[in-house]
């Protein structure tokens, strides 16, 4: 009994500090369900990405903010409800909107079915900025267009590197131990032999070496910026980048990685 209520005294206290932290609005743990929209009506919806930036970063992918009026299809009861931030796999759904019920497009961008906005990686299709709709599928009446002005002092670096080095090989697996000797109807057989150890990884591959890149800069003027750098590359690989001229950059042609040793052979 004593036992029993200790276990209870626990649980107790667990529910208290769990409750505790939700009414602090401190996440948990990720994952649940979303609303079930089979349930609801949207009413009303403001759509923006989340922290509302006033330009997007050409090369760094953003999540879209969808805040949405709901009415109960059944009951007196109505709510607003924000779209779950994070990706799928981490975000805590649990009492938030989700995206499956939207439509979410871009010539600039792809979206992903988690809300998640990844530029065109091409920035000779961005320099006009970004235009984005969303329209919520069961009612299309309901849609937004976002028009936001691309940012370029977060691209720092660009170039290639050599391929990576293939992992090593395992080492070989140890030899078995000797069998133990048989014992009397009495009493326990001998002991086993040690197994012999497994042998060392092999080394991994070096990586290749870095490409050769003929690179050609100049300065441009966009619709919304004055002074860019727009970079062009070939040789071994090609690319092109746009930068702010005020910030620094890196063109990169490294060599790849080496490879990782391979594992050790079981005992």
């Amino acid at each position: 009994m004593h036992r029993r209520r200790s276990t209870c005294a626990l649980a107790l206290l667990l529910v208290s500090l769990l409750g505790g932290c939700a009414a602090l609005g401190i996440p948990l743990v990720g994952g649940g369900q979303s609303i079930d929209m089979n349930r609801w009506t949207l009413t009303d919806m403001k759509v923006s990405f989340v922290d509302e930036p006033a330009s997007l970063c050409v090369t760094q992918p953003v999540q879209l903010s969808i805040i949405a009026a709901l009415q109960h299809k059944e009951r007196d009861k109505e709510k607003t409800v924000e779209t779950f931030r994070g990706h799928p796999g981490t975000a805590r759904k649990r009492g938030t909107l989700g995206f499956e019920t939207f439509a979410m497009t871009s010539p600039q961008g792809r979206f992903d079915e988690a809300g998640w906005f990844y530029p065109d990686p091409n920035p000779l299709n961005t320099v006009d900025g970004f235009t984005v709709h969303v329209e919520h599928t069961p009612d299309p009446s309901f849609n937004a267009d976002l028009g936001l002005r691309p940012a370029y002092d977060c691209v720092t670096d660009g170039g290639a590197m050599g391929a990576a080095g293939s992992m090593g090989s395992a080492g070989p697996t140890g030899s078995d131990g000797e069998a133990g000797e048989g014992g009397s109807s009495d009493s326990d057989g001998g002991r086993g032999g040690e197994g012999g150890q497994g042998g060392q990884g092999r080394d991994g591959t070096d990586g290749a070496p870095g490409p050769r890149l003929t690179a050609h800069a100049t300065v441009v003027r966009t619709p919304h910026h004055e002074h860019l750098v727009l970079l062009t590359y070939d040789g071994d690989a090609s690319g092109i980048v746009m930068f702010d001229s005020r910030e620094s950059f890196v063109l990169r042609a490294s060599g790849g990685s080496g490879g990782s040793g391979g594992s050790g052979g079981s005992g």
